[in-house]
């Protein structure tokens, strides 16, 4: 059945890419894509090395790398985004990730790394995976690539399940932590789960973060609230036929019509 449904989806975004082409559908001036890990563990968010690099492939053909201060600096009015352009984001932290590294810095990609602050407290039930996490030499290698760093919390909780208090600590400490241990200006923070609200998104802006990286269906424009910047997940069950499909407006659409009607799971 969920074979089935993800075929569904296959032909649905593929069809809808094709639509948007033939009525010269506005394509979104920047994208972002957020990934977990690079392999072939069976984990639904890891995403195979040969698959990645294909995707990566076929997006620069289409689009060209920036990373999240380009995005900062347009979104507040300081710089344009004169041709279509994309982000990559990882979100955790794990060291699977070096196995795209030497890829990535020859086609002179710096991604984003959404770290998890206190990875010796984090729940491995919450995040559904024991794959390793990057070591603080890894990260320090990744940064000296050019690497962006961001928070991811400080032990990747469901903000609809902790109280204010807690939600404060992950958001500022983890920032706190990071810091300390990279030795660089975190300036981002990327919802576990994608799971947010008023009072997060002002914790979030008291803190000092520039950006707040969701999981939100829409388009960035200038008027995006920095706060709540979309992205796109992609993990192993979106094949290169309906990968491109996953940032055009008319999916995108599609999937915040799906969520909002709680009909977002149908594909498996």
């Amino acid at each position: 059945m969920k074979q089935l449904a993800q075929l569904i989806r296959r032909v649905i975004y593929t069809f809808l890419e094709l639509l948007d082409r033939v009525f010269s559908v506005e394509i979104p001036k920047v994208i972002i894509l957020c990934y977990h890990g690079i392999g072939k563990s069976g984990w639904q968010y890891d995403v195979s090395f040969e698959n990645f690099t294909k995707q990566i492939d076929l997006l620069l053909t289409v689009r060209k790398p920036i990373q999240l201060a380009d995005l900062y600096s347009y979104l507040n009015g300081n710089k344009d985004i004169l041709y279509p352009s994309f982000v990559i984001t990882f979100d955790d932290g794990y060291k699977s990730v070096m196995l795209a590294r030497e890829y990535l810095n020859s086609k002179m990609i710096t991604p984003c790394l959404f770290l998890i602050s206190h990875v010796e407290n984090v729940s491995r039930d919450e995040l559904g995976t024991e794959s390793p996490f990057l070591t603080p030499n890894n990260i320090k290698e990744l940064i000296g690539d050019g690497w962006e760093i961001g928070s991811h919390g400080a032990m990747h909780p469901d903000f609809n399940k902790i109280t204010s208090n807690e939600a404060l600590f992950e958001i500022n400490e983890s920032k706190k932590k990071l810091e300390k241990s990279t030795n660089s200006e975190v300036k981002y923070f990327a919802f576990p789960r994608g799971r947010y609200s008023n009072s997060i998104l002002e914790k979030v802006k008291m803190s000092g973060y520039r950006l707040g990286l969701t999981m939100d269906d829409s388009l960035i424009t200038t008027l995006t609230n920095p706060l709540k910047v979309p992205r796109i997940g992609i993990d192993n069950s979106h094949q290169l036929i309906e990968f491109k499909g996953t940032f055009t407006p008319s999916v995108i659409k599609l999937r915040k019509f799906l969520k909002k009607y709680n009909l977002n799971n149908i594909y498996g």
